[in-house]
């Protein structure tokens, strides 16, 4: 898991990313937070919010 995580906060640099007791992942840039079930899932809905601009660099 911790791989998983510091390779998401490598590709979205400025995004703090993690894994809720829940299972759930999530990722959050100031107010904004994303979660997802997977770290697939989470890339790509982060992989969406570069595309609307919305950038941690």
């Amino acid at each position: 898991m911790e791989r998983l995580q510091r390779d998401l906060r490598d590709d979205f640099p400025g995004w703090r990313v993690g894994r809720g007791g829940s299972g759930r992942w999530w990722a959050v840039l100031g107010g904004r937070l994303v979660q997802a079930t997977s770290p697939d899932e989470l890339r790509e809905k982060l992989r969406a919010q570069y595309a609307h601009g919305l950038r941690g660099d």
